[in-house]
Order: structure tokens, then C-alpha cells, then sequence
């Protein structure tokens, strides 16, 4: 299975595929680990408050995924592979209907253990000087789009919007990022027809002085910027 092949991966000498696997360094995932741990009993904690849950299970997790270590690396590989639910549940051991339970239940604990490291970007800019605060240490900072496949809509308008002129039906993301690849911000859902420079425009009103104290980084999807 794809856990068992991952644990006989050497931190040093693997560095690449680990990153390839899971989109993070081995040092990386162990930290996470600790704080997916702690989230993990606080989201179930919740789910048992709401009544989505009759209790919270003791004795740690069950079934294939009986490890903390091995929901973490579950969640991370789909969402760096991105594989069917089909394949999911045939490299894991067991049916898709259960892969994709386990990626719903899974996604909240990633996303409150990020959280609490602190290290989930920012989805809206706010004013010029709440960006400013968390890029101005930076100096210098790249926006990017990002154009994400998707599944073909059967709505008619909704086919040409996300039709990117491409052979392919996509949707897009607005990634600020620092040169060391680090994501400060991140804007999506947008349909994939949109050009990167006019979702700048939308998401940074030009009236304003957003990046009058930056370096900005650009490619040529933004001509037209000043």
C-alpha cells in the first residue's frame, strides 16, 4: 500500500518523492503530525456537540487508517495526487464510498491543524495596510494565477465561463506568495475563461496603493499592470 512504501522512504536520501507524495518534507510532515493529532480529537469533540457523531471514539483511530500518521499522510496524498476516489480506496484498502468518507472527515482536522500553526494564508486583502503588515518583511512578493482542471458543467453558461480557451473546462485561484514559495494570500473559486490581470483588477481595487512599499513579481498574464 502507499503508506507502507512512504514509511520506508529515507527523510535525506528521498527528499524529492516525499515532496512529490505529499507536497512537504519529511521534517515538515512530523511537525504537522503533532498539531493534526490535537486537532483531530478537537474536531471530533465538536462533531460529538452538534449531534453529527453519537461519541468520541477512545483508544485512538480504527480501521486502515489506524494511526494519526497515516490519516495525515491519507489527506496530504489526495490532495497533492488528487486521485479518484476509486484509485484512493484501491491504494488504501478500502471501498471509494470510504475514501471519500474519510477525506470529509479529514479535511476540517487539516485544515484547524494548519491553523493552529499559523500557517494558512490569508483569503482576503482587507485594506492597503493590513496587506502591507503581512508582506512588507517580504520585500519582494509574486502573484500568480493558478488554473485547476475541472469536470466539464452540464449548464450551458456555466460550460463557457469555465471554458479556459484551452481544450479543457478549468477554474482558477489567485495565489501572493514570497519568492520562497510561501502563500501569503490565496483568492479562489473563479471560472477559468477570466485572464489572470482582470482577477487582479478584481480582487485589488486600483484606486488604492497596494503594492506602492513591494517588489511585485508578475508574469506575462498580468500585462497591463502598473
Amino acid at each position: 500500500m502507499a503508506y507502507e512504501k512512504f514509511k520506508k522512504l529515507d527523510g535525506k536520501k528521498h527528499d524529492r518523492m516525499i515532496k512529490a507524495t505529499i507536497a512537504i518534507s519529511l521534517a515538515k510532515f512530523n511537525i504537522l503530525l503533532v498539531a493534526f493529532t490535537a486537532a483531530y480529537d478537537a474536531v471530533q469533540l465538536e462533531r460529538c456537540q452538534k449531534g453529527e457523531i453519537k461519541n468520541v471514539s477512545k483508544g485512538g483511530p480504527k480501521g486502515n487508517l489506524d494511526t494519526f500518521e497515516k490519516k495525515l499522510f491519507f489527506i496530504l496524498y489526495y490532495l497533492k495526487t488528487y486521485p479518484t476516489f476509486d484509485v484512493l480506496g484501491f491504494l488504501f484498502g478500502f471501498s471509494s464510498g470510504h475514501a471519500h468518507n474519510h477525506v470529509e472527515n479529514l479535511l476540517p482536522v487539516l485544515l484547524r491543524s494548519l491553523s493552529d500553526l499559523g500557517v494558512l494564508p490569508e483569503r482576503s486583502p482587507g485594506t492597503p495596510a493590513e496587506f502591507l503588515q503581512l508582506v512588507e518583511k517580504y520585500g519582494d512578493i509574486i502573484i500568480d494565477g493558478l488554473e485547476c482542471s475541472c469536470v466539464r458543467p452540464q449548464d450551458e453558461e456555466r460550460q463557457k465561463a469555465r471554458f479556459s480557451g484551452k481544450k479543457r473546462h478549468t477554474i482558477k485561484a489567485v495565489a501572493v506568495t514570497s519568492l520562497h514559495r510561501q502563500i501569503l494570500f490565496l483568492f479562489c473559486v473563479f471560472a477559468g475563461s477570466i485572464h489572470d490581470y482582470k482577477l487582479m483588477k478584481k480582487i485589488f481595487d486600483h484606486n488604492l496603493k497596494w503594492f506602492n512599499q513591494v517588489n511585485l513579481w508578475l508574469d506575462l498574464g498580468f500585462q497591463g499592470a502598473n
